[in-house]
């Protein structure tokens, strides 16, 4: 029995692939659980596969849940690889959690002849690169907040030391009367 060999590639990550080795016998299921495995995705997100032309432009929608009011979507566990895949280069989009949009790009590189024996697919077969950290567990890493950092030391004036000075307009000229922190009105020019 033939073996098809998927490459998996992220957007925006030229030193990271993988190659997974699946059967076309088994369904779009079986396809998505080892990408959740692979990724490490929790797995509680909503995912889908998007058969895709050439250009990456999508189109037959494979999802994991029925979606549609009658029954009639394509739904991973009852859709056959063999049954989608029309191009020797099949590509496909591979979209888990909606919300944030972790999408990675599939491509068949390669139909192999005869399966290897003892081997249980799908397996992963070829890793390249570490896996983005923003990518594990089904969601984007916050990016971390530096402190900000000051030229010169911050001085907060103490109320009961605090000396009147004259404040500058927009022109830089001189304004009196009014009080450097607030630029109130001090109470004896009312």
């Amino acid at each position: 029995m033939a073996i098809y060999k998927f490459r998996l590639l992220l957007d925006d990550y030229d030193d990271f692939f993988r190659d997974i080795e699946i059967k076309p016998k088994q369904t779009f299921a079986d396809f998505h659980n080892i990408i959740q495995e692979t990724f490490k995705f929790e797995g509680k997100e909503l995912s889908s596969f998007f058969l895709c032309d050439h250009s990456w432009r999508r189109g037959t929608e494979i999802t994991l849940i029925d979606m549609t009011d009658n029954n009639s979507g394509n739904i991973m566990k009852n859709c056959v690889l063999a049954n989608f895949i029309e191009d020797p280069h099949q590509r496909m989009n591979y979209v888990y959690n909606f919300l944030d949009l972790n999408t990675i790009y599939i491509e068949l590189v390669k139909i192999i002849s005869e399966e290897e024996k003892g081997v249980k697919y799908p397996r992963v077969s070829k890793s390249y690169g570490e896996l983005p950290k923003s990518k594990i567990k089904g969601g984007k890493i916050p990016p971390t907040v530096e402190e900000p950092v000051f030229e010169e030391e911050l001085v907060v004036p103490d109320e009961n030391n605090m000396e009147e000075e004259e404040v500058q307009n927009d022109l830089g000229e001189p304004m009196s009367g009014f009080n450097e922190i607030t630029e109130e009105p001090e109470e004896n020019q009312i």
